[in-house]
């Protein structure tokens, strides 16, 4: 049996994690929403928070990074109830292109601690 190798499988593991977390933000959405208007709000919020993943790592690991959103996306889409699918992928691409777009010229600045 082989053991766990996290440094060179770090990306599996942290879009494996994020999916279970979309998974679970779906879960409590419709626990106490049950709406299609929060299930879309909450995707258009967690592109954005993509968006500004992608514009603070460098070049060279936004793949990694773009794996690991996928893993996210999939997770909320396995978990939604309400909302149709192609409405959801397309708000999730519009938040993460809205938050790089407006990291990027300098709307908004981002600081870190």
């Amino acid at each position: 049996m082989e053991k766990l190798d996290l440094y060179n499988n770090w990306v599996e593991y942290i879009a494996l994690l994020l999916m279970i977390t979309g998974f679970i933000i779906m879960q409590m959405n419709w626990i106490f929403s049950g709406s299609k208007v929060m299930t879309y709000l909450t995707i258009l919020l967690g592109g954005m928070i993509v968006g500004r993943i992608f514009y603070k790592v460098d070049k060279d690991n936004r793949f990694r990074w773009f794996l690991i959103s996928c893993g996210f996306l999939i997770g909320f889409m396995l978990g939604v109830h309400y909302g149709r699918p192609t409405t959801i992928v397309i708000l999730y691409l519009i938040g993460a292109y809205a938050s790089f777009y407006i990291h990027d010229k300098g709307y908004i600045k981002s600081v870190s601690y």
